[in-house]
């Protein structure tokens, strides 16, 4: 997630030494046994340290020359000196610097690594401070519940897509049947909550003894272009949210994509064997200023062996308003 980037670099004289970059968690000064520096604009900090102080657990497999590190339903595989690190084995994002080695630690990109646990990240260059906040579970669970439902959908009103469905239509999947979309945001984030008709499987499930059903995307677009006549929501998206579950792997992954960028987002709770799922980003990384109102819309994809949207439901459907807009921060 990209919050306030750290690209700031403070001149010094030649032959100077820049001074120690300061981080701080929640508050709490880090300290670490090899020295955050700064490689192509970027904060470097010993990976180990920051995942730990973030919650989660890390394992270097020396055969991959490789960090693994896990908290809850995440795992992030990050390989030292390749730009590309791995979510959930199944979403692939890129980092501005590759992961080095220093003595004999990994030093990794830290606003990256902050991101992809859901942290906020930001650089105050007057001091050469990086602060990074991570908001509790239960506080963004409050701002969503004490939101209000954008959309409430009746049970079984699925549409053919007539792209990638079955001959005859689209099948009955009760976990892809869109039933309620809640929209939250405090003015630096967006929550969204979607529910669905049936639990979200955490196995590959067989419809009509035939058909496996293999994987579950949710999603939700977001048009900000404010041109009503040539860029209507359905078309002028400018950020789409995506939560995805394949049942097989029984991987789950949480992103965002803009028209510049794709990245990782929030799962703050739900997801695979429940009925719903709660997801947070930043509005900075969604190009969402405060004050600007935004049309909101979602739909669902299941896929099967055979066919890419084995089921499709969306809201708001044909017989709904065409879009809903919201102004944000939400009220």
């Amino acid at each position: 997630m990209a919050a306030v980037a750290l690209f700031f670099v403070l001149p010094y004289p030649a032959g100077a030494e820049a001074p120690d970059v300061c981080v701080q968690v929640n508050g709490n000064v880090l300290i670490f046994d090899v020295r955050p520096r700064i490689v192509r604009d970027r904060v470097m900090v010993p990976v180990r340290a920051i995942f730990e102080n973030l919650g989660a657990t890390v394992e270097w497999v020396q055969s991959e020359k490789k960090v693994v590190a896990r908290r809850g339903w995440l795992t992030v595989e990050i390989p030292v000196g390749k730009p590309t690190a791995t979510v959930n084995s199944s979403l692939s994002l890129t980092m501005d610097v590759p992961p080095i080695i220093v003595g004999d630690r990994v030093l990794v990109p830290l606003r990256f690594v902050a991101e992809c646990l859901g942290a906020r990240v930001e650089w105050e260059a007057r001091t050469r401070t990086v602060y990074i906040t991570q908001e509790s579970e239960s506080t963004a669970l409050d701002k969503v519940n004490r939101s209000k439902t954008i959309f409430a959908d009746a049970s079984g009103d699925f549409r053919d897509p007539e792209v990638g469905s079955p001959p005859g239509g689209v099948y009955w999947f009760p976990p892809a049947d869109l039933s309620r979309l809640t929209v939250a945001s405090d003015g630096t984030s967006l929550y969204v909550k979607l529910q669905t008709n049936g639990a979200i499987p955490t196995d590959v499930v067989t419809v009509e003894g035939y058909n496996e059903v293999t994987a579950l995307r949710l999603f939700v677009g977001l048009d900000t272009d404010g041109n009503r006549e040539t860029a209507p929501a359905r078309t002028g998206k400018d950020a789409i949210i995506v939560y995805e579950a394949r049942f097989a792997d029984k991987k789950q992954v949480v992103y965002y994509v803009t028209r510049d960028t794709r990245a990782a987002g929030r799962l703050i709770a739900g997801g695979m064997g429940d009925n719903r799922v709660v997801l947070g980003f930043y509005l900075s990384d969604l190009g969402i200023q405060p004050g600007s109102e935004i049309d909101v819309f979602a739909w669902s994809e299941a896929e099967s062996g055979k066919w890419p949207r084995f089921s499709f439901d969306e809201l708001p459907n044909r017989d709904q308003a065409d879009r809903v807009t919201v102004k944000i921060p939400i009220q």
